[in-house]
């Protein structure tokens, strides 16, 4: 695969906690990371928070579905799939999401947008029952 959007789907279609060494052949040194409870800016601490992330993983797959492409920067839409132990007793979660990336050789600036309630709020027993109430009304 060539290409920093190609090797960006590549890199998240086979990253797994044992694996995680291919961030180094994805992101620039500099990167800024963001999602929408972190900032993080360097390679070197975003790998940590990948480490950390990853250390409960079970299974996370994502689904691909749509890019928009322009010289430097793409936005790609994704579906992750993922059972993570400290997640609804590893219970299988589908989250709908979207990637904002902009590159030279290697990515530079990567921000990830989606529902935080969807996945860490919603599987909390009982403010879960209260966010997705308050769901089903609006």
């Amino acid at each position: 695969m060539s290409g920093p959007v190609a090797r960006f789907k590549d890199t998240f279609t086979r990253l797994r906690s044992d694996s995680l060494w291919l961030l180094d052949d994805l992101y620039a040194d500099d990167l800024q990371f963001e999602d929408p409870l972190h900032r993080i800016e360097g390679l070197r601490d975003v790998r940590a928070y990948f480490t950390r992330l990853y250390a409960g993983v079970i299974h996370c797959a994502f689904t691909f579905e749509d890019e928009v492409v322009a010289a430097d920067q793409a936005m790609l839409t994704w579906t992750m799939h993922l059972v993570h132990a400290r997640l609804g007793r590893g219970t299988p979660v589908e989250l709908p999401g979207a990637s904002h990336i902009r590159y030279g050789n290697k990515v530079r600036y990567h921000r990830d947008y989606f529902d935080v309630g969807g996945l860490l709020y919603e599987r909390v027993p009982l403010l879960g029952a209260v966010i997705r109430a308050v769901k089903a009304r609006a």
